[in-house]
């Protein structure tokens, strides 16, 4: 498990982790933005020993593009690890306004949000398609 903040003190290999994993190891994240904080875990993971990441398992893939034109999913498939993403914002977002049936200005904002910020790889949601679900 990583750490929040580095541990100053104990053994080096436990700095960045609870108890340092070995082998193949999988990375959980709750949800994936611009991965951000994922790449710092991964860039620690690759500097120890007898470590080989097998892949990235996500929540919640938010789909958002990064400052270099990528999305998460296309950074991680250029080092060559695999991503699973349980569920995409393109999937969450038609669930969440039929549960929660926001107010046309509240899903003209998220969309304003969704168009300018994510790309998913699957499907390109349209807002037409979301105001028709209310």
């Amino acid at each position: 498990m990583g750490r929040g903040k580095i541990k100053d003190h104990g053994a080096p290999e436990n700095r960045y982790f609870v108890c340092a994993p070995e082998g193949k190891t999988l990375i959980l994240e709750d949800v994936t933005t611009t991965g951000g904080s994922l790449l710092e875990q991964i860039e620690k993971l690759e500097k120890l020993e007898n470590v080989k990441i097998a892949g990235v398992i996500s929540m919640l893939n938010r789909s958002e593009v990064r400052d270099d034109g990528k999305t998460i999913a296309e950074v991680l498939e250029d080092r060559n690890i695999q991503f699973y993403p349980l569920a995409d914002i393109h999937e969450v977002l038609p669930i969440a306004v039929k549960k929660l049936k926001p107010s046309r200005n509240v899903l003209e904002k998220a969309w304003n949000y969704y168009k300018q910020y994510c790309r998913s790889q699957k499907v390109r949601l349209r807002l037409d398609d979301l105001l028709n679900i209310q």
